[in-house]
């Protein structure tokens, strides 16, 4: 996380507080790693959002700003071999900086349905173990 863009809303901001976090993204954890091989509608995504240089991938990658207190973070694994590498690649950073990490299959979602099926009737891939993450780890009773 990076603590620049926290700041810039909440002066006081301790992310030591934060319990746990969910990124259900699929991709964009290492910036700098997929740029040199993304080609057609990926590239042109990633050029549109983070431009041509290759500092602006670092700062804008969320695996060069993991801190070392041990949060719950919960991922969503989907697409191809490569997107699964990198997700292997930041949950095995995050496990190394004490972070408690589980990963929900979601290989059968298209990118769009990741997000979009969260807390939908009937879903049976994101809603349940978005919600018993929730209930048990970031609010327990």
């Amino acid at each position: 996380m990076d603590q620049r863009y926290i700041e810039r809303t909440h002066t006081t901001w301790d992310t030591k507080a934060l319990r746990c976090l969910g990124s259900y993204d699929t991709e964009a954890y290492n910036i700098t790693e997929v740029m040199p091989s993304a080609v057609g509608t990926q590239r042109l995504f990633y050029l549109n959002a983070f431009g041509d240089l290759p500092a602006v991938w670092s700062a804008a990658s969320p695996i060069n700003f993991i801190k070392d207190y041990g949060m719950a973070i919960q991922l969503a694994k989907r697409g191809d071999a490569s997107r699964h590498a990198q997700l292997e690649n930041f949950k095995r950073a995050l496990e190394e900086k004490k972070h408690s990490v589980s990963v929900i299959d979601a290989q059968s979602l298209r990118h769009e349905e990741v997000n979009r099926l969260i807390g939908s009737a009937g879903d049976q891939i994101m809603t349940p173990f978005v919600s018993k993450f929730l209930s048990e780890t970031c609010f327990p009773k």
